[in-house]
């Protein structure tokens, strides 16, 4: 009796062979990560980084303006610069929305969450903008064969791209420059793949890409030749957030968003513990650790994140914040006594800046109506609609005004504040 070809002592032999081959392959150690600039200028350019995530604009401000003093041709200040404004609006933006208790859903069909921008802040960073794409491309002109140039162009072309779709919400200007990012990267991450930062990049844009609406996934398709695709920008992502000399704290950031859409709560909040022991002073990442506890059904635990929020002591945060949220996240427990108390203490809080007066006295209302507390529920709805609307706060309070907030409602209230969601899974 004959033994079945695949096991006949040829192909045995193969198949060991290939099999010796691929684990040969496999053992082979990757080449080490290269650094996206030279030693000079990312000694200059990674305490930028770690500026802004401990939101310490006017230190990274700063430090940028040192570089384009000492460099005025080089184009990393200025690209750092536009990075710098980009996310002091986003840090605005999250803070709000952690607040509100509304997540920032930028990438969903029909996003609830949007902001006004001062008119001479936007000017300013579209100037800033336009002024480090410039650069970067003088730069490539005159050394084509510096690697900085095109990376440092494509990180121009993403920070724009950014703020397009979270700060004016652009989501077509946002696949155009995300195009441009793709452009500006393509020989260089193809060519250089041990450039991580640069994947980093494109892994972020391809990520984003695969999580839009069809309308917009096709158009950023045909007209900009973007391809999304989720698994290989987590590959990328993952590689950057551990290899990363610039893009790794973003990235690691990037991957929380990613892992609450897959409901990967845990893993998710490991990566934002790990941003929190890194960074301590970065209140918007406690913030996101107690709203990813609110949504993975852990109240209990929100409550306690929200108590050490409070307890800590951080420079650029104002107490009433803590305060509200815990009134909310009480309210969620069914503790309606104490909700309303936390809310009174954070509306007394001498410091409260108006919109969070004004997102206060709406879920102070909220939580009286549940009371049953009426007429003092229509005077702090009424308090809402004297004062400047956020995330609109101004239409919550009319409807309450109509109608009182019931527990019925309760069941559909906001979810996920801080947090940027890639599409409506936390609404």
């Amino acid at each position: 009796m004959s033994l079945p070809r695949a096991l006949r002592p040829g192909w045995l032999a193969a198949a060991l062979l290939i099999f010796g081959l691929v684990c040969l392959v496999a053992q082979v150690p990757r080449s080490p990560a290269r650094k996206p600039l030279t030693d000079v200028m990312l000694a200059r350019v990674r305490p930028i980084i770690d500026a802004i995530y401990r939101l310490d604009y006017p230190v990274a401000e700063t430090l940028c303006q040192k570089i384009i003093q000492d460099y005025p041709e080089h184009p990393a200040g200025y690209v750092y610069c536009e990075r710098v404004y980009f996310s002091r609006e986003l840090s605005k933006a999250r803070l709000l929305s952690a607040q509100r208790a509304m997540g920032m859903d930028l990438f969903s069909g029909a996003p609830k969450f949007s902001l006004r921008v001062p008119r001479d802040v936007d000017a300013r960073f579209e100037s800033t903008a336009e002024m480090a794409t410039r650069k970067a491309r003088q730069w490539i002109s005159r050394f084509p064969e510096d690697l900085s140039g095109p990376y440092l162009l494509g990180s121009a072309y993403a920070y724009k791209s950014s703020y397009e779709v979270s700060i004016r919400q652009s989501r077509l200007s946002a696949s155009g420059d995300a195009g441009k990012t793709f452009k500006a990267l393509k020989d260089l991450v193809h060519e250089h793949p041990e450039i991580v930062d640069a994947r980093a990049l494109t892994g972020a844009f391809s990520v984003v890409a695969d999580s839009l609406d069809f309308k917009t996934k096709t158009i950023a398709l045909v007209f900009f030749g973007i391809h999304g695709n989720l698994e290989s920008g987590r590959r990328d992502m993952e590689d950057a957030a551990v290899r990363g000399f610039i893009e790794n704290d973003d990235a690691n950031l990037l991957l929380s968003i990613l892992d609450t859409r897959e409901k990967r709560y845990d893993q998710a909040r490991s990566r934002l513990l790990q941003l929190h022991e890194r960074y301590p002073g970065n209140y918007l990442v406690h913030l996101d650790m107690a709203a990813l506890d609110s949504i993975s059904g852990k109240p209990a635990q929100a409550l306690l994140t929200y108590r050490e929020l409070l307890g800590t002591e951080y420079a650029g945060l104002d107490a009433s914040v803590a305060l509200c949220l815990l009134g909310v996240t009480a309210r969620t427990l069914g503790d309606l006594p104490q909700s309303e108390r936390w809310l009174r203490q954070a509306a007394g809080v001498p410091s409260i800046p108006t919109p969070s007066l004004a997102i206060t006295s709406l879920e102070r209302g909220k939580t009286l109506d549940l009371l049953g507390q009426r007429e003092n529920a229509m005077a702090q709805y009424r308090q809402v609609m004297n004062v400047e609307d956020v995330l609109g706060t101004r239409d919550d309070a009319k409807r309450w005004l109509i109608r009182p907030f019931d527990r019925a409602a309760m069941k559909q209230d906001n979810r996920g504040g801080g947090l940027i969601t890639l599409d409506d899974a936390l609404r």
